[in-house]
């Protein structure tokens, strides 16, 4: 990114913006260099601007909500890296019917809600990390669940900048996918909460908690790296290869969850992403399945 650049991103919005932002702290694998810029625009509007700007100048833009399943190059990212942060991307609605969700709201927070208010719908979101923006690009989801099975619609701003609403059906979704308009940002998201009875709410919230902790690794990482193939566990595929506890530099394969890449004080992003192409080598090999990643990965070449 040019000195040009900076400046026309910093002249042209009205959030925050800082240059040269370390991106590990952003991210739950703790692991990554630098971001050229990172702004937090202060509303639709803005945030309009700035993506028409980043087309216009051939910008990279990355969105970055909790950053749970994201792995940043140790050269850090070139472009521009979006946070939704402030009041208008934190909206939380309640017509009585719908949930107006704005996309920087925290997952975490939202089961907090969840179980007072008696939304049953929402309750296999609990231990999802991230943002429901986040949610939404991806179709976050569990065997209990899936966004798409709960979505009403999507507010995005395109990389034309223009503001648009998109139903279910235009949304694509697909098994821990989305087909937004490419470039397109998630703004806000209105969901069917579901009614029930809170104690029956907090129940439910209560048994997902209790069968993330006895299923998941604890510890530093980006969640599952991998998504299940049809029929298949990528956990499994990746097990029978042999490669629990696999370590490369200060990253290694969980040994309690094959599908989980675990890193410690002094792991890079290099060591994590050469975990990644070694598992999915070796089960195209040993299976002949090819893996498809689930963590998002930026800022690397190739």
């Amino acid at each position: 990114m040019t000195d040009d650049d900076r400046a026309e991103v910093e002249g042209a919005v009205r959030g925050r913006v800082r240059a040269d932002v370390p991106m590990a702290p952003m991210c739950s694998y703790r692991v990554g260099g630098d971001a050229a810029l990172v702004v937090e625009p202060v509303d639709e509007e803005d945030l309009a601007h700035l993506l028409v700007l980043c087309r216009q100048r051939s910008l990279q833009v990355l969105v970055v909500g909790g950053g749970s399943n994201l792995l940043v190059a140790d050269g850090g990212f070139p472009g521009v890296v979006v946070r939704l942060r402030t009041p208008p991307f934190q909206v939380l609605e309640d017509d009585g019917e719908w949930l107006r969700l704005g996309a920087g709201v925290g997952v975490s927070r939202l089961m907090g809600r969840a179980g007072r208010h008696g939304w049953a719908h929402l309750a296999f979101l609990e231990g999802i990390p991230g943002t429901v923006g986040g949610c939404v690009a991806m179709n976050a989801g569990t065997r209990q669940g899936e966004i798409k099975d709960i979505l009403v619609r999507a507010e995005v701003v395109t990389a034309e900048g223009a503001r648009r609403t998109l139903s279910l059906r235009d949304c694509g979704f697909g098994y821990r996918r989305s087909s937004l308009p490419e470039g397109a940002v998630v703004t806000a998201a209105v969901l069917d909460p579901g009614q029930g009875e809170p104690q029956e709410v907090k129940a439910a919230l209560k048994r997902h908690q209790d069968h993330r902790k006895a299923t998941q690794p604890s510890g530093t990482s980006g969640g599952s790296v991998f998504a299940n193939p049809p029929g298949d566990h990528a956990g499994r595929l990746i097990e029978a290869a042999g490669l629990k506890g696999l370590r490369r530099g200060g990253a290694r394969i969980s040994e309690r969850h094959a599908n989980w890449i675990l890193t410690e004080p002094g792991a890079t992003a290099a060591d994590v992403r050469g975990l990644m192409i070694e598992a999915r080598r070796r089960v195209l090999d040993d299976f002949g399945v090819a893996l498809r990643a689930e963590n998002r990965l930026a800022g690397f070449d190739g």
